[in-house]
């Protein structure tokens, strides 16, 4: 039995991607694995089996996809996406967001492919010309989905009240957890912007266990045979 406890959270991206590689080269020669981490992707992409611990307590022990989202639905819990730190300083200010669709699992989760909505809630202190709104879905820092209000409604205005802005699409990524950064601008100056606590949760039926937290855009798929003779080259 080989024991690893939270060895990738140390290290480059190679020596990384070294390490599970070497753990599944080690599972493939029959010997059992017990892999300890908060990584999710990686979690996915070397276990087929779970074991979900809280406060030295067992809480779940099945296959590795129920006890992620197991996981994943007791962190989403711990905020409720409402912001606490309202700032005091800021003419606007974003107040929550939430997710809104016809299957989705929570408002602050969705299935990978799953058309849904976000929806950021703002407050307006006075009233805004020339507005946009951005958000930026972002996965250990990186940028993985971007949106803005840009080409949709040019330059909108806003008087003082509660707003909520919305945008629908089919979110196109892999399971995992992902943080949500909103940005407003009016006159192309920056009003607000926030970075919630509240982790957005990618939840998906695949079977596979690789390429948790990566994009999955639904791809067409054609193979068609060649007549060797006759396109020889």
């Amino acid at each position: 039995i080989l024991i690893v406890d939270e060895v990738l959270a140390v290290g480059d991206f190679e020596f990384q991607q070294k390490c599970l590689g070497k753990m599944q080269d080690v599972s493939h020669q029959g010997r059992t694995v017990l892999f300890v981490s908060h990584s999710m992707p990686a979690i996915k992409q070397l276990c087929n089996k779970g074991l979900l611990l809280e406060k030295g307590m067992m809480k779940s022990f099945d296959s590795i996809e129920k006890v992620l989202e197991k996981y994943q639905e007791h962190e989403a819990e711990l905020f409720p996406g409402v912001r606490t730190n309202i700032p005091g300083d800021r003419p606007g200010y974003f107040t929550e967001w939430r997710l809104a669709g016809k299957d989705i699992p929570g408002i602050h989760s969705c299935y990978s492919r799953e058309h849904c909505t976000i929806i950021f809630r703002f407050k307006a202190l006075e009233s805004f010309r020339n507005c946009e709104v951005r958000f930026m879905i972002k996965y250990e820092k990186l940028v993985i989905l971007h949106g803005t209000s840009m080409g949709i409604h040019q330059g909108f205005s806003l008087s003082r009240g509660y707003y909520n802005f919305r945008f629908s699409f089919e979110f196109p990524i892999r399971d995992a957890q992902f943080d949500v950064e909103m940005v407003f601008l009016s006159d192309r100056k920056i009003i607000d912007t926030w970075l919630s606590q509240t982790k957005l949760t990618v939840l998906d039926n695949f079977e596979s266990h690789v390429n948790a937290g990566m994009l999955n855009p639904a791809i067409d798929f054609a193979m068609e045979e060649e007549n060797m003779v006759s396109n020889a080259y």
